[in-house]
């Protein structure tokens, strides 16, 4: 036997091999300054970048008399029998039809609701209905949870009732008796809290309740001797704003600081990213009626307080974007939690009223006509 032989022509083949390309120092350098181009480029137009009011100002699709609210992305509003929702751009995502006209809209991050004053409808953040309830007597107001609703109703006894609505539109009661509430919500998911005046004391006396997804009771906090003006609400603690006293307090009603705030309205905080929330307060008392604003007080509980003193014909203050605002007539100013002027912007507008809004990094600005949303600086 034999094996075949390969025919030869004499000739040696050899395979062809790849070129090596050399990388030449010009093409280093050039990597290199494209490489620092792009980082300078994204460096301007995330930090460096001018702000111009007309590239960051939006008319809305509404009047200032409309039913609207905010959450940290959508804008939902009612016209008609319709429910819109939208983006911050007034750029539409959906719609659907509600049962009424004029339905008034609350919203969270997961639903939303609107109401009229004998019945809610549920939607779910695509525009899905979940459920519809009527209710006996008049609805005063509704807040949302994730999965749960709020329902404040007056009923025709001239009594106030506070009833819970499950994933499935159930029905759960919460007693109010001999209470007076001045405000509720949810805080957290479907975390439910109660701010309450009670009835029976001669001296005023205030109780935040505070309830799990369950509507079992998580803390029962009293304020003797004062009003409260607003309830901000942390994992493991709040913080009660009382016309006399700033107050840290644990949900089990353990007080860890307080500062003396008596004679000053408070309008706002802001939560730095490494400290303490950082609270603002205008002048109060026999100043809260002046038709200007002549001082802002910014105080952590443990740092020192911060005083700034306001520009001729200030009308509006609010936080923002861990900034402080201003708007005297028609100019928008912002301060660092220092106290330090960081910039001033012409409005095309002097507005007549603020809304804030559910992101921290918008504010509403309404005319006589129109509503207007503002990404801030």
């Amino acid at each position: 036997m034999f094996s075949p032989q390969r025919q030869s022509n004499g000739r040696r083949r050899h395979r062809p091999s790849a070129r090596r390309t050399q990388v030449q120092p010009w093409m280093l350098w050039t990597a290199v300054i494209l490489a620092v181009a792009a980082l300078a480029l994204g460096i301007y137009l995330i930090f460096l970048r001018p702000y111009h009011v007309d590239k960051n100002l939006t008319q809305l699709g509404f009047g200032p008399d409309a039913n609207w609210t905010t959450t940290s992305d959508t804008l939902y509003y009612t016209q008609g029998s319709q429910l819109y929702a939208s983006n911050f751009r007034n750029q539409e995502k959906w719609n659907t039809t509600t049962s009424t006209d004029g339905m008034r809209v609350s919203a969270s991050s997961k639903q939303v609701a609107v109401y009229s004053d004998t019945q809610v409808q549920c939607y779910d953040a695509s525009s899905n209905l979940k459920y519809a309830k009527e209710f006996v007597g008049a609805i005063q107001s509704v807040r949302c949870g994730d999965t749960y609703l709020a329902v404040h109703v007056k009923e025709s006894s001239g009594l106030y009732r506070l009833v819970v609505l499950d994933a499935a539109g159930n029905d759960h009661n919460i007693s109010l008796e001999g209470k007076y509430v001045v405000d509720y919500g949810y805080y957290q998911g479907d975390n439910l809290y109660l701010h309450t005046l009670d009835g029976l004391s001669v001296t005023p006396s205030a109780m935040i309740e505070t309830m799990d997804g369950s509507l079992n009771s998580t803390g029962k906090i009293s304020i003797q001797g004062q009003l409260l003006q607003n309830i901000v609400f942390f994992p493991d603690h709040l913080y009660a704003v009382g016309t006399n006293h700033l107050y840290d307090i644990g949900y089990v009603g353990d007080q860890r600081d307080s500062k003396l705030i008596y004679g000053w309205n408070y309008f706002g905080y802001v939560q730095p990213k490494n400290g303490e929330p950082m609270f603002a307060f205008v002048p109060g008392g026999a100043f809260s009626g002046s038709e200007n604003i002549t001082t802002v007080r910014l105080c952590s509980l443990s740092g020192n307080d911060v005083y700034i003193q306001m520009k001729a014909n200030t009308q509006f203050v609010f936080m923002g974007n861990g900034k402080l605002f201003t708007i005297a007539e028609s100019v928008l100013t912002s301060y660092d939690l220092t106290g330090k002027e960081t910039g001033s912007y012409q409005l095309p507008f002097a507005p007549q009223k603020i809304h804030s809004v559910g992101s921290g990094s918008h504010i509403g600005l309404s005319t006589a006509d129109a509503v207007y949303l503002l990404k801030l600086p």
